[in-house]
């Protein structure tokens, strides 16, 4: 997630700014070489990258620790058989989970790279400046289609990943 900041700052700058006309860059080229350019690489391209990493491995550590908390009670404390149904289950869960703890670093890290400007010092600056301003619930901003894209992503991945490993026969996940 550090290696590929620069492309997450355009996109998110470039969504923030996205009723503009013109539009603020003419491609993907043009905008990191402007950010680079006008606020350096540091300053600029790489601004946020500590959201971006915090925000990864939040990501990771919710999204395989409640799939596989949800796997295990579904089989030893439902009796349920491990297998498609129970992979999905525990994939829905883990994208609602997921969500929830990544939902507020999303809304900072956004709001942090789209400041071009620089009027937020850090993203602890801009977590208790928004906060502040807005409350907060601001926090939860865009939560459902943050659940509709993790929870899609995961009901497919997880399952599959699992599907995989039978497949090459290896056990399913304990």
């Amino acid at each position: 997630s550090e290696f590929v900041n620069p492309t997450d700052l355009v996109k998110t700058r470039t969504m923030a700014r996205a009723l503009r006309t013109p539009p603020p860059y003419r491609s993907l080229a043009h905008a990191v070489a402007h950010v680079a350019r006008t606020e350096g690489v540091r300053d600029g391209l790489y601004r946020g990258v500590s959201a971006t990493v915090v925000r990864a491995a939040i990501l990771t550590g919710a999204q395989m620790s409640s799939y596989d908390t949800t796997k295990r009670f579904l089989i030893d404390t439902c009796a349920y058989a491990d297998g498609g149904a129970v992979h999905v289950a525990s994939a829905l869960v883990s994208g609602f989970v997921t969500t929830c703890a990544t939902s507020p670093v999303d809304v900072v890290k956004s709001i942090y790279m789209a400041d071009a400007s620089h009027r937020y010092r850090s993203p602890l600056h801009c977590l208790a400046l928004i906060v502040r301003t807005h409350g907060v619930a601001v926090l939860a901003r865009g939560f459902a289609p943050n659940y509709a894209r993790l929870g899609t992503h995961f009901v497919f991945s997880l399952p599959l990943l699992e599907q995989l490993r039978r497949l090459f026969g290896l056990e399913y996940l304990q």
